[in-house]
């Protein structure tokens, strides 16, 4: 019964992934608005144009959304950030222990 369940699961779920990485990088609108994936109105763009890169839809005559705000052309670079951050925060909270041992037992020497 549950591998038939993972089946049907898998059966439903597979096309929606696929589907999802099916998207081109950038859309050029009718009005000649490129929009790269992840910014502004990417998902909203219905009517378009495919393109591999920002460049490739700019010399074909378009140019680069202006509404994108400064949240979704640094969500990358925070992203990342924080994810380092936390790996930091994390490998400290970690050695810290050993840290502090070690330091402790060279003081007494």
């Amino acid at each position: 019964m549950k591998a038939l369940l993972l089946g049907v699961l898998i059966a439903f779920a597979a096309p929606a992934a696929l589907a999802q990485d099916a998207e081109p990088p950038v859309k050029k609108s009718r009005q000649g608005i490129c929009h790269e994936k992840g910014y502004g109105s990417y998902r909203q763009t219905r009517h378009f144009t495919p393109y591999d890169s920002m460049e490739a839809c700019e010399k074909s005559g378009g140019r680069a959304a202006q509404n994108v705000t400064w949240k979704a052309k640094w969500r990358k670079p925070l992203q990342i950030a924080t994810f380092v951050l936390v790996g930091v925060g994390l490998l400290w909270m970690g050695l810290r222990g050993p840290y502090q041992r070690w330091r402790g037992r060279r003081r007494e020497a």
